[in-house]
This record gives structure tokens, sequence and C-alpha cells, in this order.
């Protein structure tokens, strides 16, 4: 944009200011750092101050307060015709400065020494991110603008039905307790080893009905794929990858037909800004409609120099990545062994493994828990432990909380819905 012109706009909003002090109010977008010029910049930033100090911004206050040249405020009188070409004015003024701030990045960019590829492009896209969101965040609606949009998505949900907002886990008792996974939702599942959290995130992905991204950092694709054989088959995963199945079972296998819907990522040490970008990747190209994580705490952060940074910069950037693709991530974690000096053996929130800030960022967090792997034969109603698997949904920011009875099948590493009959 011509400089003569952004002058004159400088110029423009200040002289609107100075005539109409009330007029400030009005631009709660425009930043003192928007302002090229330094010397209309510290008035913006002086007539803000007086703002804030509950003070009338005219010549002499502005001047008393800044140590302004007089003779240019009443210069400045000239200016701006009236409150009614403000906002295209301030407008102007922030694309000009995002226009100069994306140029200068670039040039910083071409300079820099950084070989990851996808650290590279999370900067950038947190450079994007953050010149738009100081430019045009807005701190306040009114109840009325407020009001209209809910009322849009709630007739928005009435006429496509809740599951154009949920991703369903194809469990009955589950999804009429929790409705399903929300988008934009952080969803943590996790429990102790053996308890068969990978196992219940397989059968919720190859069941659910979406296209689901799967980055598995503890197993390796082949035996994730030597799982998904086990539950169509019964034959055992210890079975199939010893070989030991006879002629008709391996023609059973050969007749499976894969889920067309699964994508499996099996790198082993992998960076959140590479999963992030990864993700984004993936949705792009098969507009998926969830990503798990197997399992939190083996992601990396390279940038952070503690591990309690590292797990809250994490779980933080997995629940944006979900606010982004507007998909529910799923992240499986692990906890710790304080679990097991309970009576019950029960999860509790505070077993997380770091827990403060995958709590903090979670929506929701089940716990997958099998009483009978910790010798407990009954549950206190009498109910058979034997093949009972339990979800725990200990926090739901959007909804309920409670206990949800599965059926765990052992040999297919299988959870299925829960009936009596099972047993």
């Amino acid at each position: 944009m011509d400089k003569d012109v952004i002058l004159k706009i400088q110029k423009d909003i200040l002289g609107i200011i100075l005539k109409e002090p009330e007029a400030i109010y009005q631009v709660e977008s425009l930043k003192p750092f928007h302002f090229p010029n330094a010397e209309y910049r510290k008035i913006y930033e002086t007539m803000c101050s007086l703002m804030i100090d509950n003070i009338t911004i005219d010549p002499i206050a502005v001047y008393e307060r800044g140590k302004i040249d007089l003779v240019l405020l009443n210069e400045l009188l000239g200016y701006g015709s009236s409150t009614a070409v403000l906002d295209k004015r301030c407008a102007y003024l922030i694309e000009n400065y995002m226009h100069n701030q994306l140029r200068a990045f670039g040039n910083q960019l071409a300079k820099s020494n950084e070989t990851d590829p996808f650290k590279l492009a999370q900067d950038v896209e947190n450079k994007i991110f953050e010149i738009t969101q100081q430019s045009y965040r807005k701190s306040f609606a009114n109840i009325k603008e407020i009001h209209k949009d809910t009322l849009e998505l709630l007739e928005e949900i009435k006429t496509k039905g809740e599951n154009h907002f949920l991703v369903k886990t194809g469990y009955c008792d589950v999804d009429e307790l929790i409705g399903g996974f929300k988008k934009t939702d952080l969803i943590i599942i996790a429990g102790r080893p053996g308890m068969g959290k990978t196992g219940y995130m397989l059968n919720v992905a190859n069941r659910c009905g979406v296209k689901v991204g799967i980055f598995s950092l503890e197993m390796g694709k082949t035996q994730l794929s030597a799982r998904l054989m086990a539950m169509e088959t019964g034959i055992g995963v210890d079975r199939l990858l010893s070989g030991r199945f006879d002629k008709q079972e391996f023609t059973e296998l050969k007749n499976i037909i894969p889920n067309p819907n699964l994508f499996i990522d099996d790198k082993s040490s992998i960076d959140i800004f590479e999963l992030i970008s990864k993700a984004k990747k993936l949705k792009i190209e098969e507009n998926i409609g969830m990503i798990m994580v197997d399992y939190l705490q083996l992601v990396k952060d390279k940038t952070k120099d503690f591990r309690e940074q590292e797990i809250a910069s994490i779980s933080g950037h997995l629940k944006s990545l979900a606010k982004d693709l507007e998909i529910p991530v799923v992240a499986l974690a692990q906890l710790n062994r304080a679990v097991e000096s309970r009576p019950d053996k029960k999860p509790q929130l505070s077993d997380l493994r770091e827990s403060g800030a995958i709590e903090q960022d979670a929506d929701m967090v089940l716990f997958v828990h099998r009483p009978e792997m910790f010798g407990i034969n009954a549950l206190e109603d009498g109910t058979t432990t034997k093949g009972l698997a339990q979800l725990l949904i200990c926090k739901n920011r959007n909804g309920a909380v409670g206990e949800i009875n599965l059926t765990f099948i052992n040999n297919k590493t299988k959870f299925e819905n829960y009936t009596p009959e099972n047993f």
C-alpha cells in the first residue's frame, strides 16, 4: 500500500478520535503496534492510556500525558471526516501491518538455519496464526449476537442430526451415555499396561464409520494389522505372529476384507510438529474424521527442556489440532502405579502420568479397567469379572460421566457391547 495513503490513514484515525473521543471505543482491534509511524504510534498509545484512566481525550490531555508536539496535535484536528469511516480506516491500517509482518517473516524464513522441515512448517503456521489473531481478535460479543449464533447451531443440529457433530464409538451403552466423541474434542483413553487400551482404540477405529488416522508409536503397523485380523477370526495374535495357524485358518485370513477407512503411521519416534503436519496433510488428502495417537507420552517436543513442559506442550497442541481440523483427537495415555495401591484398583484422574496438563487440556478422560487382571473375581453387586471390561468416564466437559460394562474377548482382543449372556 502507498506510503502516503498509509500516512493519511493514520492522521485520519487520530484526528477523528481527537474530535470525538468516544470513538476510541469503536476501534478495539486497533493496537499501537499497528501504526508504522513512531510518532503517531506514540500518540495513539497515549490516547489509550488516557482512556484507561478515564480522562477525556483532547489535544491538551495528549500533550500533557505524552509530551507530544501541540502543533502536530492541532494539525491532526484537520484530518478525518467522521466516525462513519473509522472502521474502514482501521481495517486498512491493520491489513498494512499484516502485510509488513508477513513480508518480514518471509525474509527471516529465507535466512533460517532450521533443518527440520516439520518444525519449520509449524513455525510458519504459528506465526501466521499469531499475526492474524492479534490483528482481528474480538474480545466481546453481545449476547444477542451469541444467542442468534446458538439458535442457528441448534437448528443445524436438529436438521442434520447429532451424528453430524459426533463420531460414534460403535458401543451402544457408551454412545448412549456420552453421545459419541465430539468434533474439536481431545479424548484421553488411559489405563495401566495390559488393560486393553490399544485394543479398545482399534475397536473404536474399526467400527466408528469414519476415516481414522492412527499414529502408532508403540506397535508396528503389522502388529496392528494382526490385531485387526484376530478381532475378525478369533485366532490369537500370538498364534498369528508365530505362524501357528493351519491352512484353513490362513484361507480365512486371506478372505478378510480390510477396513479401508484406517490409515496407520507407525514411526516409533515422532515430534509433535511432524505429527501435526502429517495429520493436516491426511485431512486434506483423505478427509479423515478422527485422529488417534498411541500413546501421548511417546510423542516428543524438542523445543522443551523439561518433561512437564514437554507433556503440557504436546497435550495443548493435540487439543489445538482437534479444533483446527474440527475432528476428535483421541490419545492413549499411561497411568502411574498409584492405582495398584487401592483396594478396588480403579484408576483416577490423578493417576495420569504428568496429569496436570493432560487432565486440563482433555475434554474427556476414559479409563479402560479390567478387574480380573488385579485378581478381583466379582464386583460388589456379585457380577463376575471374568471377561469383563469397564470403561470409566471420569471427565466429560460437555456431558455425563459414569461407568460402562463391556465384554472383553481375550483371544480376539475384542470389546463387545455387554450383555449378561456373554458370560
